[in-house]
């Protein structure tokens, strides 16, 4: 591996902050909230008789739709702090590694509504048997690249699906803290290029990264493009492998909302998932 990939691998370790602990500080431990989809939201959007609009960008188009209640979505979490199946191998006959964010991991739903759920069960309509690992919600990028090559060595997935992560997170309180606090309004204008052009680098070294996986592995890995975490308008600049597959999500594609008012809601995961069986 060169020095620019291993670089790239230990930056995870000394420069990454987080919103959500990762893996979940919960293992072995079901909760009816978490991290977005916290109780204090509820409260909020139950006074408000859930009349309320997507509160990020991709999801500002759309009005809730739905209820709910208290008790209504359940978060399990496995015994390493991930939702979903134990992270060891199985037998099945076709098997799906995913990565990614609050998105794959389903914020505001049930996990049987989450898109991983939903391509699960049209994959059954064509294999004997499947299954699936759901490694989030992966923050950034590094925390990707720190486990996928052991996730495939050990687990051996026919291919992988990654929705797409936050960039560096530090950039997002840098940003809001320069924005608040300083007087020289150039400042602002300066850090953001810069920003953008650090985003830039590790977008390309991120997918160079992926190329290799695909190359070394022989697996097919589709990467999933939305704006969730910006990465719409970044995309990458670099030739991709054969098996490299970039799926761009525009928020048209996002229909309905989760119970914390932020997410797509299941309607949205079982149009994406529809899309990613097309792909596989």
């Amino acid at each position: 591996m060169t020095e620019e990939f291993i670089n790239f691998k230990n930056f995870q370790r000394s420069q990454v902050r987080h919103w959500f602990d990762f893996p979940s500080e919960y293992k072995n431990k079901t909760v009816h909230f978490y991290a977005s989809d916290n109780e204090e939201t509820f409260d909020k959007n139950a006074s408000m008789d859930w009349k309320v609009q997507g509160g990020e960008t991709p999801t500002s188009h759309i009005t809730q739709d739905r209820t709910y209640t208290k008790d209504q979505i359940t978060y399990k979490f496995n015994s390493e702090g991930f939702r979903g199946p134990e992270i060891k191998p199985s037998d099945a006959e076709y098997k799906v590694l995913h990565y990614g964010g609050s998105f794959s991991f389903g914020s505001g739903l049930n996990e049987d509504e989450i898109y991983i759920h939903h391509l699960d069960q049209l994959l059954k309509q064509k294999y004997s048997s499947t299954h699936y690992w759901n490694i989030s919600p992966a923050n950034t990028m590094f925390e990707i690249v720190r486990l996928i090559e052991q996730h495939v060595v050990e687990l051996k997935p026919n291919a992988i699906v990654i929705s797409a992560p936050r960039f560096i997170q530090p950039f997002d309180f840098m940003t809001k803290a320069i924005r608040e606090h300083s007087k020289d309004k150039e400042i602002p204008k300066v850090f953001l290029d810069v920003k953008m052009q650090t985003k830039l680098h590790f977008r390309d070294i991120f997918f160079k990264y992926l190329n290799l996986i695909c190359s070394q592995y022989d697996i097919k890995i589709i990467m999933q493009m939305h704006q969730y975490k910006m990465w719409i308008g970044f995309e990458p600049k670099v030739e991709l492998h054969k098996n490299l597959i970039n799926m761009k999500i525009e928020n048209s594609d996002f229909i309905d909302l989760a119970r914390d008012c932020r997410h797509p809601g299941t309607r949205s995961h079982e149009k994406i998932a529809q899309e990613i069986f097309k792909l596989l």
